[in-house]
Order: structure tokens, then sequence, then C-alpha cells
């Protein structure tokens, strides 16, 4: 096979300090391929930097974004970068508009899809509605500041309600209203608010990662979890081929490529979308360890353009906890430890039923 002749397969991993980013880190040591992984991140004391080949220090993104594209060209041209995976979001924002030029400069692919369905599907609002308009089942949503909107959601759902920020992903900044007064007063202090109807119980909620393959299959993976502190914390892999058939049906209707997941809940037999995040997910390590490797997809099919199959799931659950990594002396950084000799594998966290 082509990857047995390769000694090595140098990836970038931007927003290394990010819970993406360990998840992402998880799946490269679980890939039987030689992937190896340069981290970076504007925070020299991101942890992810102390679990990565190597570590590289770059501006934020936010704050100077032309200084960290030009940061980015400059590790694919260094490290002859063959594949990128971006975690944060104003990276997501900015770095899928390189996209052709960093495949046709470098051969290296930005494991994102176009830009404008980056953007698309990175805006909650707009993301409602396409969502809308191609007939798909999502909770009604309404802009934070449109009072009449709003009212009416109010008169139609009643409480409890749903305001979160219309981008980023995670559920950090999402909060349940059950009155009008919490509710203004977390339309104040979201971001870009918008409003949705609370649908379903937590007990049925599902995280569903999609992988596209260039002749448009759908390959998938389908868990249900509990939330806490904004991520998920407890899961399990299902095995129902009615709610993957959705999943698959559901992305077939985008334009996404690659790598994407699906949050929704289920009521009663009907599927309701929560969201569709462009990107990698915070689970990403979860799925890799039962046998849903994301990563490895994504280099197998478009790095090395191997034909890639619908993995074989494992049944099993998962639980996440809090774990500690010491250093030595508060002034230290976290880059002067940032090699592969000094990762710091964290207790197995998931077991088979």
């Amino acid at each position: 096979m082509l990857t047995m002749k390769l000694t090595r397969i140098p990836i970038l991993l931007t927003g290394a300090g990010s819970e993406l980013a360990f998840g992402i880190i998880k799946a490269s040591r679980l890939s039987r391929l030689p992937l190896e992984v340069v981290g970076c991140d504007a925070d020299p004391e991101a942890l992810g930097l102390r679990w990565v080949e190597h570590a590289e220090i770059v501006p934020r993104a936010d704050r100077e974004p032309e200084r960290f594209v030009r940061h980015v060209f400059d590790l694919v041209r260094q490290y002859g970068i063959r594949a990128i995976v971006v975690t944060p979001d104003a990276e997501l924002d900015l770095l899928p508009a390189y996209r052709e030029e960093l495949l046709d400069r470098f051969s290296c692919h930005l494991l994102v899809s176009s830009k404008p369905e980056m953007d698309r599907f990175h805006d909650k609002w707009s993301a409602f509605e396409w969502y809308r308009d191609h007939d798909l089942p999502t909770p009604e949503t309404v802009l934070g500041e449109d009072a009449v909107g709003i009212d009416s959601l109010i008169e139609e759902h009643g409480f409890p309600l749903i305001v979160k920020p219309r981008q980023g992903g995670g559920s950090r900044s999402l909060f349940c209203a059950t009155n009008r007064v919490e509710l203004d007063k977390y339309i104040a202090v979201v971001d870009r608010p918008i409003v949705q109807p609370l649908v379903g119980d937590d007990d049925n909620e599902f995280t569903a990662g999609t992988f596209r393959t260039r002749d448009d299959r759908i390959l998938t993976i389908v868990m249900q979890r509990q939330l806490k502190f904004g991520m998920t914390y407890k899961a399990r892999t299902v095995q129902d081929s009615r709610l993957h058939h959705a999943c698959a049906e559901i992305m077939q209707k985008t334009n996404l490529e690659g790598v994407n997941n699906i949050q929704f809940r289920t009521v009663g037999e009907a599927l309701r979308i929560l969201e569709i995040n462009p990107r990698f997910s915070g689970t990403s390590g979860i799925r890799a360890h039962f046998g849903f490797n994301e990563l490895d997809l994504a280099i197998r099919h478009f790095v090395l353009g191997e034909e890639v199959d619908q993995p074989h799931v494992l049944d099993g659950g998962v639980s996440r906890y809090m774990h500690e990594s010491y250093s030595p002396s508060i002034s230290h950084t976290w880059s002067s430890y940032a090699t592969k000799d000094h990762y710091e594998e964290a207790p197995i966290y998931a077991c088979q039923r």
C-alpha cells in the first residue's frame, strides 16, 4: 500500500490548547499512519503544545489575521505540512479562504469545506435559514434583537427557551431561560444571540460524526450523549440504522466535504437538528477510540488518495473526568516540553460494554 512507503506525514494542528485539539491529538495516537503533529497556538503555555512532536507559537488570528496567515504558510513550508486541522473559531473563519492556495502552492490539504459552506454553517442564523429552505426539521429560531419574533416565539411555544450565540462551537455560552426575566438577562450577555424553543429532553440528545468522500458517500458514527460544562461528558455508541440513515440524508443535502458533525435530539420518532458543525468535533478522540477515526479517514482519503469505507464502530460507553498536568515552576512555558517524549497519556477513559 502507498501508506507503507511513507516515513512520516506532517500535519499542522492549530489552536493546540483547545479541547477540540486534545481530541485530535488522541486520534493521531490511535492512527496507524506515521503522523507527525506540528502544534501551534498563540499561548506559549497551551497544554497541547506538550503533546505534539513539534510546537510553534503563532500570532492571534483574531488580533493579527495577516501575521497569523503568514506564520501558517511559513510552517507549511518549513515542515512540509501535508494537511491542516483547524480548531479555534477565529481561525475557522479566516483560513478557508486560503484552501485552494495552500493546495496549489504546497499540495497541503486544509481539512475544511469551501469558505461559503463554512460561513453558512458557522453562523447559526444562516444555518437555520438553510434548514428551513431545505425542509429539514429544526427548532424555530429568531434573532435576539427581533422583539416581535421573540414575542411570537413565547406565544407559540412558551418557556423554556434556549439562548445561544450565532457563532462559535460548544455549549458553554448556551443558556436555558424559564421566564421572561431570565430571557432578557441572557439576551443581554450573549454575543449576537439567537433564541429557540427547547425541544426534546436531555436523555435524547445525540452527536453524529459524518465523513463525506469524494464520490459522495457519507460515513457515520452516532453517539447518545449527556452534557456538562458545555461539553460531552458521557456518551455511548448507537447502532440504530434509522438515525445513521437520517444523518446521511441530511449531509447529502449540503455541499459540506470531509469531516463534519451533527448535533440533534429526537422527539418521539422525529429528529430535530440542533446544529451542523462544519469541522472536527470535541469528541473526535472518543470516536477514534470506538473505531471511527475522522483524522485517519481524512488523511487517507484526501492526502493519500485512498478509498475509505464505513468503519466498524464498536459498542461501548465513555465517561470524561478532570485531569491535571503539572509543571516544575510557574515561570516555565509548556513549549520547552513540547516533544513527543513528554506526552502525558491520560488514563483510559472509555470502555466497551
